[in-house]
């Protein structure tokens, strides 16, 4: 599957405007907070391939490169997601596979299966032990700016102690974006109450072709 979709400025969005004073800080004080707009899902718009450009999870180091993902449409509240993406120390290719779960209210959650279920925990064990103690597989997403060129996913996890990590991921259609689909981006960012100059970029050099994996 590598279809790319037609953008169709009729297809069926309910929007919902975001309005938050919230700011992406970790380990802000206080709860996740519970007034944050998002988009229902959509797998017209959904489904294709996906290439992550920046991403904020916070005390988190990147170790990655390359990320691509694939949408695969299914049933109509499951999908899967095929991620692609190379080891920045060794150079080694990683590809995950996992279900999109789709809640009633339009956030989803994903699930690893099979052989990839294991490998997924240990990799989220190791993860946290460097950074925060957030619990991935248990991740509830939010799709906050969805068109053709870009998608930007939102999510938040209260912590010990009375704090909270807020997560943000950008994915847009090309590897390379235009220098206006990433000024849009930044300023969906912006406008949704975060901060862009935040977030980490994923580096697209040197990239294998995908299809060798």
């Amino acid at each position: 599957m590598r279809t790319f979709i037609i953008c169709v400025l009729s297809a069926p969005l309910s929007i919902l405007i975001f309005l938050t004073s919230s700011c992406l800080v970790a380990g802000d004080p206080g709860p996740c907070p519970t007034n944050i707009g998002y988009l229902p899902m959509n797998i017209n718009l959904l489904e294709g391939s996906w290439y992550m450009q920046s991403r904020y999870i916070p005390h988190h180091p990147i170790d990655y490169r390359c990320h691509k993902t694939d949408i695969i449409r299914g049933t109509i509240t499951k999908h899967t997601i095929k991620k692609f993406q190379i080891n920045k120390d060794d150079g080694s290719p990683k590809v995950t596979q996992q279900k999109i779960l789709f809640l009633d209210d339009g956030r989803f959650f994903t699930k690893y299966e099979g052989a990839h279920a294991a490998s997924a925990s240990s990799a989220s064990t190791a993860s946290s032990s460097r950074g925060l103690n957030i619990d991935f597989d248990n991740l509830v997403y939010k799709i906050i700016s969805l068109d053709c060129e870009k998608l930007i996913i939102y999510s938040c996890q209260d912590l010990p102690n009375d704090k909270h990590a807020k997560l943000l991921w950008v994915y847009t259609r090309k590897s390379r974006p235009s220098d206006e689909v990433i000024k849009k981006y930044k300023e969906a960012v912006n406008a949704n109450g975060f901060k862009a100059n935040l977030l980490k970029p994923i580096s697209h050099k040197n990239c294998r072709d995908y299809r060798e994996f």
